[in-house]
């Protein structure tokens, strides 16, 4: 199934299943935004979706904190303007585990 039409934003996108889901989302042919409290773990997350030759050009990044409201809304927008549409938002951010990581 391609989903060449769909514009998705990952929360948590940066590593574990939020990672994966975006994974699959490009390879599937999707344009994602993956969002997350750090903003040089969702690089670390582009350059290793690079790596395995998938089409970063259509990968996103948006540095949020989910449990501000603000934040999310801003993600929601930046996810939006990257296709000037949103097709699905996949919640997968975990509660910080206050050690920083």
């Amino acid at each position: 199934m391609s989903y060449d039409q769909v514009s998705a934003l990952v929360t948590g996108g940066g590593s574990g299943i939020g990672l994966g889901i975006a994974r699959a989302l490009l390879a599937s042919g999707a344009t994602v935004t993956i969002a997350g409290r750090r903003a040089e773990r969702l690089l670390e997350a582009r350059h290793a979706l690079a790596a395995e030759s998938l089409d970063v050009s259509r990968l996103h990044q948006f540095a949020a904190d989910t449990t501000h409201e603000q934040q999310v809304e801003a993600a929601v927008e930046a996810a939006r303007g990257a296709t000037g549409t949103l097709n699905a938002v996949i919640a997968c951010a975990g509660e910080p585990r206050g050690d920083g990581r």
